[in-house]
């Protein structure tokens, strides 16, 4: 079946427009994240507002300081300066002493601690141990000859050798030819 170079015309530009039709710009791909809870979705908190915004951070730079805040329930951080205009949250006060910042949010007001980092402890992971035949090395830290550098250097591959004999599961070295 021949298909006309107006069949195969028509058929691109249907395409392309469906494709146009199908586009997202990525500025409404960013305000509406398909990851994120959609927007009329109701989201109960448990916990009362106060514990739903943390106080993450401060930095100061010659432009100011900015304080970073995280809504735990729309699970969003923001960069805020103290008393700018436009934000959700408003900075009223910081005490750097105590790292305290008191925040309008949502027509109330909080006191928030700086939070702290929840590091935990690691398993120490088992160290095998050195060889109770201690290996001599002779270093000659006076000498700068060639020959005392080559024997420093032969030492040093006679004390790795027998360490990597010593240790369990080793094989047994290749002779040089």
């Amino acid at each position: 079946m021949a298909y006309s170079l107006s069949t195969w015309f028509t058929l691109g530009l249907t395409l392309i427009g469906l494709n146009a039709s199908a586009a997202i710009s990525l500025d409404e791909l960013i305000s509406n994240s398909p990851f994120a809870p959609h927007a009329g979705a109701a989201t109960q908190a448990s916990t009362s507002e106060a514990t739903t915004l943390e106080f993450r951070g401060v930095m100061t730079s010659s432009e100011g300081t900015v304080f970073g805040l995280h809504d735990i329930t729309r699970n969003q951080s923001k960069w805020v300066r103290e008393n700018e205009k436009g934000t959700e949250f408003n900075i009223v006060s910081y005490d750097a002493n105590t790292q305290v910042v008191n925040v309008d949010y949502q027509g109330r007001r909080f006191s928030l601690a700086l939070s702290t980092s929840k590091i935990g402890l690691a398993a120490a992971s088992p160290v095998s141990p050195l060889p109770s035949t201690p290996v001599a090395t002779s270093v000659n830290a006076g000498s700068t000859s060639d020959q005392s550098r080559l024997e420093t250097i032969a030492a040093e591959v006679r004390r790795r050798r027998v360490l990597r004999m010593a240790a369990p599961g080793a094989t047994p070295p290749i002779p040089p030819p």
